[in-house]
């Protein structure tokens, strides 16, 4: 169940989340390096995703014109 992953994802990182809003209030801003920093930090746990069963109507998602890179 999705909901349950992701409340597991929170939960296994909970000190990172108090530390990134505790710095986004005082700064606003946090940068890349610094998000990646906070993640090494607190050894943020991730999980292993991807799509799961096949991939339908890929071809009739919009924007198939667009260029894959700008």
């Amino acid at each position: 169940n999705s909901y349950l992953k992701a409340k597991k994802i929170l939960e296994d990182n909970r000190p990172l989340l108090d530390h990134l809003a505790k710095t986004l209030v005082e700064q606003e801003v946090v940068s890349a390096e610094e998000f990646q920093m906070m993640l090494v930090e607190f050894n943020a746990q991730t999980v292993n995703f991807g799509v799961i069963g096949e991939d339908r109507n890929r071809e009739q998602l919009p924007f198939q014109d667009m260029p894959s890179s700008v």
